[in-house]
């Protein structure tokens, strides 16, 4: 799995980018889940001004990654009972 042996500050950003809180984070730390393949990013348009296009790059956790993420997830809740 990818993800595993993260250090522990990566692993954090990388979470909280698989639940959808893209912003904020570190500019290193992005550039090295990017640089692991455990990230990518899409351009977002916020607006436009007098200089043009403001452009920002949303980091997000590609298909297959996430798949794998949300499957290690799951095996992760075994031997928890269910919050009925």
């Amino acid at each position: 799995m990818h993800f595993r042996g993260l250090p522990e500050h990566q692993a954090q950003i990388f979470e909280q980018i698989a639940v959808g809180n893209s912003c904020g984070h570190s500019p290193q730390t992005l550039k090295a889940l990017h640089k692991k393949g455990l990230i990518e990013f899409a351009e977002r348009v916020l607006g436009q001004d007098a200089l043009g296009l403001i452009i920002v790059n949303d980091p997000y956790v590609p298909i297959p990654i996430h798949i794998e993420w949300c499957e290690w997830c799951t095996k992760q809740l075994d031997g928890f009972e269910e919050i009925a």
